[in-house]
């Protein structure tokens, strides 16, 4: 646990890797992600740099070039990232790790319906998972995986002015799965 160690974390090399887009599409706007993380971590910290991982314009060997190709300058600290699919190679990620040994975070928010298809294939390869799902980090703790559980959250640029409740044209509304 001491990698973890937080004292001085503002002058750590920060990469960001996440689609920019949502789905990869810019006409379906900035990607939760990038919105989420990356615009909060630029925001705390002196040395982040972002990776877009997914561009649909590139082939994937080419992003996982690019990839190792800016490691091998920035020399991250840390990484936090959150795979889409497959366009992160493990075998970059383990290149990487060996070569500069950052600290490498993957953010999982769908473990509810695809943590055995796709969460649970890059755990060897990280230092940290972090999943929206109870089931999902029960089992990456009992294996021995250092797992955190978290909410999905609104970023601070999300929020608005409050509307008194008279010009409100609906009176609750749910958005989510439940």
């Amino acid at each position: 646990m001491s990698k973890f160690n937080l004292e001085n974390i503002k002058n750590k090399k920060i990469l960001c890797i996440f689609s920019k887009y949502a789905f990869g599409y810019s006409e379906l706007g900035l990607g939760p992600e990038y919105n989420n993380f990356y615009k909060s971590v630029k925001k705390n910290f002196f040395n982040v740099k972002f990776f877009n991982s997914y561009d649909l314009k590139k082939k994937v060997n080419e992003t996982n070039n690019e990839l190792y190709n800016l490691c091998r300058k920035y020399k991250p600290d840390i990484i936090f990232m959150s795979i889409v699919l497959y366009e992160v190679y493990t075998d970059n990620l383990l290149r990487i790790k060996k070569e500069f040994k950052p600290i490498i975070i993957n953010w999982c928010p769908d473990d509810s319906w695809r943590y055995d298809q796709h969460s649970f294939f890059f755990l060897d390869y990280l230092d940290c998972i972090v999943t929206t799902y109870k089931p999902s980090h029960q089992n990456n703790l009992k294996n021995g995986f250092f797992s955190i559980r978290q909410s999905w959250g609104c970023p601070d640029h999300w929020l608005g002015t409050m509307q008194n409740s008279k010009n409100c044209k609906i009176d609750i509304l749910f958005i989510g799965k439940h």
